[in-house]
């Protein structure tokens, strides 16, 4: 086991999303993305395996056994966390001298815990992994590293995090180690980090910060053409506040329409807060490129959004969707049932705002408390919980019909019901919009909607590449 000298052979791992079963990713990890790029920028020596591909822990041992990697790396998230630690187990059973530093969503919310409850687990990297793992890689001593989790003398010990102030310091992500022929035409991006806001439902403190950091235009600008040379045409942009400085995103949409890269498209499918767009910007990103944005409503009235902290009104929510569907944007909602306050009537209102505009997709979630969330304590606090956390934590999922909590104003019954319900009105919705927008006769149109709504069809196009990447050109026309 290599320790005080660090380590000179790195593997990084994105684990499969579901057990028994995978499903493609539609394009490769991001964090894993950053941390192999910073490695490639240091000359330290490492390969990236994503799992999520379909690859086995039999792979995944002779990956290791081949590369003679002393480190290996995991990125983990609270959904199937307990699979995961797993395979973790397993490969420090079969590789007792490797070490194992896991980072990502779940061990930024849940920290020593998570070496804790996995003792094959050596360090732990939470927020930002990029400067802690080269530090760890170099050899620097524990105590000098930010934001590491290790062991010590019996002990679990971590060291406050420190952020990123310049984000154009950390090159972007070229993908080199990845088998990118793997994924979709699709390439994602961030542009920003960290969200100011305080959102009941979210640990935005203990996952990704809130102090907002934005990278500069001129390094986004050279990203998107790196990506357009590259033969890629749809971007997902897939920050959590993306439009929160409006000058920075102009000034972004000046640049791509002096650019004139034909037949670039941008995607904000990750979501953006109506308070943050008017209607000049809408049409600057319109003009730029931008084709599809999503909002994150949540809820259908004013009393359910005060009660979760969104600090938006509906009223302003409902003038950006018009505005949005006024300019052609394919327009996403996105939907959460069961809030606090929230009743079966209330939903309703949010099924209503869904159905009152030509809208592409409307997504009702399952809503999931997340430990250290505000939300989280609320339920605790009034015992409406219905699976124990423990319990829920490693398989509960936002498209499942089974509500982890419940109150006295909306019941399990009736979130069951609301649930069921969202589901049809989503198959619906799609619906509508291949209708209104695919060309040709009228049958033409109405299979065209029923591939779009059909779930084997769906299930096939996330699943094989090929079917994929001719299916996304058919899908991109619409």
């Amino acid at each position: 086991m290599r320790i005080d000298n660090g380590f000179r052979n790195i593997l990084l791992i994105n684990l499969p999303v579901l057990e028994g079963k995978y499903r493609v990713p539609d394009f490769p990890p991001i964090g894993l993305g950053y941390l192999s790029q910073n490695f490639l920028k240091e000359g330290i020596r490492h390969d990236v395996l994503d799992m999520a591909l379909g690859y086995s822990v039999h792979a995944l041992f002779s990956k290791i056994e081949r590369g003679n990697h002393d480190l290996i790396g995991f990125s983990l998230f609270t959904y199937q966390h307990l699979l995961a630690y797993k395979i973790i187990a397993k490969v420090k059973h079969r590789f007792p001298d490797v070490c194992i530093v896991v980072g990502g969503p779940h061990v930024s919310t849940m920290r020593e815990q998570v070496l804790k409850d996995c003792p094959a687990i050596d360090f732990g990297v939470f927020l930002e992994g990029e400067v802690p793992l080269i530090k760890l890689c170099r050899g620097d001593h524990f105590q000098n590293i930010h934001g590491l989790i290790f062991r010590q003398d019996g002990d679990i010990r971590s060291n406050e995090a420190v952020f990123v102030e310049d984000l154009d310091q950390i090159p972007y992500p070229r993908f080199e180690k990845f088998e990118l022929e793997k994924y979709s035409e699709n390439i994602a991006i961030f542009t920003s980090r960290g969200c100011p806001y305080d959102c009941i439902y979210c640990p935005v403190t203990r996952t990704i910060g809130k102090k907002y950091r934005a990278r500069s235009p001129g390094v986004i600008s050279e990203e998107i053409k790196y990506w357009y040379d590259r033969g890629y045409r749809r971007i997902l942009i897939l920050d959590d506040n993306f439009t929160l400085i409006k000058e920075r995103v102009q000034e972004l949409c000046r640049w791509l329409k002096s650019a004139s890269l034909d037949g670039l498209m941008f995607s904000c499918a990750n979501g953006i807060r109506a308070d943050r767009v008017d209607d000049e910007l809408l049409k600057d990103m319109r003009m730029a490129g931008f084709n599809e944005i999503a909002f994150g409503v949540e809820a259908g009235n004013n009393k359910v959004l005060k009660a979760i902290k969104k600090r938006e009104t509906i009223e302003v929510i409902e003038a950006r969707i018009k505005r949005a569907c006024e300019l052609d944007y394919k327009v996403v909602l996105f939907f959460l049932i069961g809030s606090p306050t929230e009743t079966y009537d209330d939903f309703l209102q949010s099924v209503a705002l869904a159905l009152r505009y030509p809208i592409y997709s409307a997504r009702f979630y399952n809503l999931i408390p997340f430990p250290h969330s505000e939300l989280f304590e609320w339920v605790k606090l009034n015992n409406y919980f219905l699976i124990p956390p423990e319990k829920y934590l490693t398989r509960a999922s936002h498209h499942i019909n089974q509500p982890l909590f419940a109150t006295p104003e909306f019941s399990e019954r009736e979130r069951k019901k609301a649930f069921g319900y969202a589901q049809r009105i989503e198959k619906l919705i799609k619906r509508r919009y291949v209708l209104r927008k695919a060309k040709g006769p009228i049958l033409i149109r109405h299979i065209y909607a029923w591939l779009y709504t059909n779930a084997v069809i769906n299930y096939l196009y996330r699943n094989i590449s090929f079917i994929r990447r001719t299916g996304f050109k058919i899908r991109r026309t619409i």
